[in-house]
């Protein structure tokens, strides 16, 4: 027997037993696409893997915004009545001693179990769960694990479709219908937003979809293979068209695709599902493979992929039981670190959970900014998402920076640098951002924000050309660029 504390409040903790009952066995599908034909990677390199409490073989993952993870499985294998299956929260996955608490409960047929899972800024949970016909549904749940009863009705909105994947940016809640539907709703009250009707023709079976929040560019994984939802925003789905990016991997669709958008690296990360490598797009459909090599083999099916706040270290749930029926999360790591270039100077970025600065907000939405810099004489604007609007509108580069109130280099850049005439003069021409990270981790992460301060200068496309970070920022380089760009 395994105990698994369930999650009830940040004060109370209940128990709950679970019996060891080990779950059957995949039959693998083939590939298309060759390791030889793809050029092996050495990106991301095996840590170890993390045993869930048995029998739980999880398939979906999220990560929270203190660093922690949260995984779902997908269906009922066990029984032909329903069974309740647990949305399970990791805590602390990378040390030797991880603790495991149940989330929610929700209960499911036979061979029908959760098909999304994400969680945003405030540490609340949404979960989605395909059916197989119009009883599917999405439900939000609070940090404390009870439903919000400000998300559709009572925590719950029943598309009368079937739901596939979830990604959140912002107060922005994307899904897949299926297959291949975008839709979006208001992560606040379960709103439908707007969605695009997939093509006429040949609709890929997208499992999971991942935003990137600068381009507003929306991802999904089918077969294997990269597709894109462009030309469109978040708040009004109506230009957005799906494009194929790269060539189906498998031959057939199978439960367990997951995908993510490596901010920092500015490329799609995909498990497939039925080899044991971590893949990686770039935003043309150039492909390039991590082949998942050690752990004694307990790498067998990775079934999706989550980025942690530490820009590093990615988690990816086993569709397969281990030898001796254990069920898994793998940790891989980056080959190199994390750097970019801070002036002159390199910067290795430590993660912001490490250091306690990614608590979840006390209320259920994303707290603003603080009062910018006063005395600056800058026009600082406070929300990412409406500066993006304003600089597709107005043709003008977004100047973005991310701070936090504790970090001494960012006191002495707003004290002296951020407050200088040289800086407000450029700043005029420019649309600056003041963001302090607390408010909103989830923003930080999509954006790729592992270290403070961070400054960043955007084309009006969402495209980052230029980049800062840590004590060392050579601010004559930032006035420079920032004076060229604003010609």
């Amino acid at each position: 027997m395994i105990n698994l504390r369930v999650l009830l409040s940040p004060e109370g903790e209940g128990v709950m037993m679970v019996s060891v009952i080990d779950l059957r066995r995949a039959v693998a599908a083939s590939l298309l696409l060759t390791w030889a034909a793809l050029g092996g990677s050495a990106e991301w390199e095996y840590v170890k893997s993390v045993q869930i409490p048995r029998p739980y073989v999880p398939i979906l993952a999220a990560v929270t915004p203190t660093g922690d993870c949260v995984v779902a499985t997908f269906n009922n294998t066990r029984d032909e009545q329903p069974v309740e299956l647990p949305v399970i929260y990791i805590h602390k996955p990378l040390t030797n001693t991880p603790s495991f608490y149940i989330v929610c409960k929700n209960k499911f047929p036979a061979l029908r179990g959760y098909s999304g899972v994400a969680v945003d800024s405030a540490g609340c949970y949404y979960v989605s769960a395909d059916t197989g016909g119009q009883d599917s549904w999405i439900r939000k749940f609070l940090p404390n694990g009870k439903p919000d009863p400000q998300f559709g009705v009572n925590g719950e909105v029943r598309p009368g479709r079937r739901v596939l994947g979830l990604d959140i940016a912002g107060n922005y809640l994307f899904t897949t219908f299926g297959f291949a539907e975008l839709a979006c709703y208001d992560a606040r009250t379960g709103q439908l937003i707007g969605r695009v009707v997939p093509p006429e023709k040949n609709a890929p079976p997208i499992h999971d979809i991942a935003v990137d929040t600068t381009r507003e560019l929306i991802f999904g994984v089918a077969n294997g293979a990269a597709w894109v939802w462009r030309g469109g925003k978040f708040s009004n789905l109506a230009g957005y068209r799906l494009e194929r990016l790269s060539e189906d991997l498998l031959k057939e669709p199978k439960v367990g695709e997951g995908v993510y958008f490596d901010a920092f690296g500015k490329q799609l990360l995909m498990a497939v599902g039925e080899t044991t490598a971590l893949y990686a797009a770039d935003l043309e459909g150039k492909l390039s493979k991590s082949e998942i090599t050690g752990g004694g083999g307990l790498v067998q099916a990775p079934a999706d992929v989550v980025l942690l706040t530490d820009g590093e270290t990615v988690f990816m749930p086993d569709k397969r039981p281990g030898p001796s029926g254990e069920c898994l999360l793998h940790v891989m790591k980056r080959a190199k670190a994390v750097t970019r270039a801070a002036g002159d100077q390199e910067a290795t970025l430590p993660s912001l959970a490490a250091a306690g600065l990614l608590r979840p907000a006390s209320t259920s939405q994303p707290q603003p900014s603080p009062v910018a810099i006063e005395g600056s004489g800058v026009a600082w604007r406070s929300s990412f998402e409406a500066a993006r609007d304003e600089s597709k509108k107005v043709n003008k580069p977004i100047f973005l920076y991310a701070r936090t109130s504790v970090a001494k280099p960012c006191q002495d850049l707003e004290a002296n640098f951020l407050k200088s005439t040289d800086f407000a003069q450029v700043a005029a021409k420019v649309i600056p951002v003041f963001f302090d990270v607390t408010t909103d981790p989830k923003l930080a992460q999509q954006l790729g924000i592992f270290r403070v301060p961070f400054m960043a200068l955007y084309r009006p496309d969402g495209e980052r050309v230029e980049l800062w970070m840590g004590k060392n920022i050579d601010t004559t380089d930032v006035l420079g660029k920032l004076s060229q760009a604003a010609r």
